[in-house]
């Protein structure tokens, strides 16, 4: 299992390969900064959101129910702190189990 330290590396590997330039301004305060001010649209996002929460399960080979991987995109909003959607995956993943 990767540890709250691994999945804030990993979403902000995210976004910084997504949104590069903006998370060169926010530096080392990107935990602090809203994820709006990485994204104007909120479905960009979310897209954030899965593209690191799949990375965490493809590489730990664990799979997550659908309704809780949908919960967590429903609750992505852009006033939120990037720090805050790193812990809010976590915990997602944290619900994930072990591949068959």
């Amino acid at each position: 299992m990767f540890t709250l330290e691994i999945t804030k590396q990993r979403y902000r590997a995210t976004l910084d390969a997504m949104e590069p330039a903006k998370l060169a301004r926010a530096g080392d305060a990107w935990e602090r900064a809203a994820i709006g001010l990485f994204f104007a649209e909120r479905e960009r996002a979310i897209l954030s959101v899965r593209d690191t929460l799949a990375g965490l399960l493809l590489a730990d080979q664990r799979v997550l129910d659908n309704q809780i991987r949908n919960d967590l995109f429903d609750s992505i909003a852009l006033e939120q702190f990037a720090g805050d959607v790193a812990r809010q995956i976590h915990l997602t993943y944290s619900a994930s189990t072990p591949l068959d």
